[in-house]
């Protein structure tokens, strides 16, 4: 059982219990599944979803963000009590999980999906195949859609399946660069690169499935670990080594990801490995539904992490963007914060286009001086000044390794 507890202001006492595999949006908007009459929190500010074991937390693009232990994250598992404060009101999250039995798995006769009749709900997915995959319980949920655990039933191995929201397959044009764009993956095969193994359309939901990685986004990452939940320097080195490499496969294909956030980082548990998820989403998702990426010319991605040249209409797409973006992630590893802050949009893209970050080490001071150069070369505002490929930041960090006697 998983139950939120409003433990200040003027909604102080009222208990919620979450619903099983269903997201609940909280929010100061009356339709909210748990209304918050606090001025700072957004009409629609987070959602908390229970899949039996943990609670996924996702920001919806709140205002005011949500804030885990001290820490402004938009996204984070949650597995045992904790205290979550949205606006000014803080919210217990106090979790106590049954026994989880394994999920039977139905096949259905052809759909495989279900048939959907008014508000779609993605937990009836569960038990159900999708082509080959047996769709398990609920790994994550964001606005762009929900992550499953699968069984391919061909290789017989776990995977991850990502499902769209119907409202994505509306356009035919948006659902045919989503199979030329994931057909473009399906090939890609990097140990730093979260596998495509095959993606579709079935009876009008578009779904990736994908390499299952166990383990953590660097986005929890960064919110356990270290003091002050910032990382030691050489763990950020090894980390932009993984995605450096990843990267340069992926330029190697002429792709972009165009929304490289520390959220589609994932480290592996066991060998503590870096993949980049979601490789070339962003370019199947433009068009005119495009949930937490947009069309060519307008702002992409989470701003905190967005290159300056990307803010604007005539926005140039290229490696040198993603490259600003590892470097925005690598500081908040090395920091515990963004690069860049601000309270609105407006501040927030002004802070991208002008403001130059502190340096790392006046905030964690063993940073190594040569390491803290190449992040904030790549977080220069001029991308001529940057990194021009990834092969170019491999070889930087192959001598910074060197120096520093590190296992390249």
């Amino acid at each position: 059982m998983a139950t939120l507890t409003i433990l200040n202001g003027t909604g102080k006492g009222q208990t919620c219990e979450l619903p099983l595999d269903e997201p609940i949006i909280i929010g100061r908007d009356p339709n909210c599944g748990l209304r918050i009459p606090d001025p700072y929190v957004s009409r629609h500010h987070c959602h908390f979803l229970w899949n039996g074991i943990a609670v996924i937390i996702a920001d919806l693009q709140s205002t005011g963000g949500v804030v885990i232990n001290g820490q402004e994250t938009p996204h984070a598992t949650i597995d045992k009590t904790t205290v979550v404060q949205i606006g000014s009101t803080k919210i217990q999250l106090t979790i106590d999980p049954p026994p989880k039995e394994g999920i039977a798995v139905t096949t259905l006769a052809p759909p495989t999906t279900p048939q959907r009749s008014g508000r779609f709900n993605f937990k009836d997915l569960i038990g159900l195949q999708i082509q080959n995959f047996e769709v398990g319980p609920i790994l994550a949920a964001g606005n762009n859609g929900v992550v499953f655990k699968a069984r391919d039933t061909k290789q017989l191995e776990i995977a991850a399946l990502k499902i769209f929201p119907p409202e994505m397959s509306v356009n035919e044009e948006d659902k045919q660069r989503f199979v030329r764009a994931m057909k473009t993956m399906i090939p890609v095969k990097h140990p730093n690169i979260v596998g495509i193994i095959n993606a579709g359309i079935a009876e009008g939901l578009c779904w990736i499935a994908m390499e299952y990685v166990d383990g953590e986004d660097l986005a929890q990452v960064i919110g356990k670990l270290g003091v002050n939940n910032m990382l030691d320097w050489k763990t950020c080195w090894k980390t932009a080594v993984d995605v450096g490499r990843g990267l340069h496969a992926a330029h190697q294909q002429n792709i972009v990801h165009r929304n490289l956030t520390p959220q589609n980082l994932l480290r592996r548990e066991h060998d503590k490995s870096v993949l980049i998820g979601d490789l070339a989403l962003a370019k199947a998702l433009e068009g005119n539904l495009a949930f937490n990426v947009t069309s060519p010319g307008t702002v992409l991605g989470d701003l905190p992490y967005l290159a300056p040249e990307r803010t604007k209409s005539d926005a140039e797409v290229d490696i040198r963007g993603d490259l600003y973006s590892l470097g925005a992630t690598l500081y908040h590893m090395l920091t515990g914060k963004p690069p860049i802050q601000g309270d609105t949009t407006a501040e927030l893209i002004n802070a991208i286009r002008n403001v130059v970050p502190q340096m790392p080490n006046e905030l964690q001071m063993s940073v190594n001086v040569y390491f803290q150069d190449l992040v904030m070369k790549l977080l220069n505002k001029n991308p001529l000044s940057r990194h021009q490929t990834p092969l170019e930041l491999l070889e930087e960090l192959k001598r910074i390794g060197n120096y520093a006697n590190l296992n390249y």
